[in-house]
C-alpha cells in the first residue's frame, strides 16, 4: 500500500465585514468640501418650489483610506445631483480607521444638505 503524502491546507483567515462607524469617527483628509448641484438641477429645485434638498448615502473606507463603495440612501430626488454627490464621495480620502492598532475597513454614512437662499 502506497502511502499518499499529507497536504497542508492554506489556513484561511476570516474576512471581518467592515465595522461600522459614526460619521464622526472619519477623518477625510481629501475632497471637495462644497458640492454644489448642476445649474440645471438648482433651476428646477426653484421650479419646484423646492428651497432645500438632502442626500444621504453610505461610504465605506478600506484600510488604505481609499472610499471603495458608495451606496445611495436617501435621493436628493434629483438624479443629476444625486450623481454629482456619489462621484465626488468616491473621490474622498480619509485617514486610515484603526482599531486595536490596526487599519480596518469602515462604513458610516453622509448626508448633505443643499438650500437655495
Amino acid at each position: 500500500m502506497i502511502e499518499q503524502p499529507k497536504i497542508e491546507l492554506p489556513k484561511v483567515t476570516k474576512v471581518q465585514p467592515p465595522k461600522r462607524v459614526a460619521p464622526q469617527d472619519l477623518v477625510r483628509i481629501g475632497g471637495p468640501d462644497d458640492i454644489q448641484p448642476p445649474e440645471h438641477v438648482k433651476r428646477q429645485m426653484i421650479a419646484d418650489d423646492n428651497r432645500k434638498s438632502t442626500g444621504t448615502f453610505e461610504l465605506c473606507v478600506n484600510e488604505a483610506g481609499v472610499v471603495s463603495s458608495v451606496k445611495l440612501l436617501r435621493s436628493t430626488s434629483y438624479r443629476d445631483y444625486d450623481n454629482r454627490l456619489a462621484s465626488a464621495v468616491r473621490g474622498w480620502r480619509y485617514r486610515p480607521h484603526t482599531s486595536n492598532g490596526m487599519a480596518v475597513s469602515v462604513c458610516s454614512t453622509v448626508t448633505f444638505i443643499y438650500s437655495i437662499k
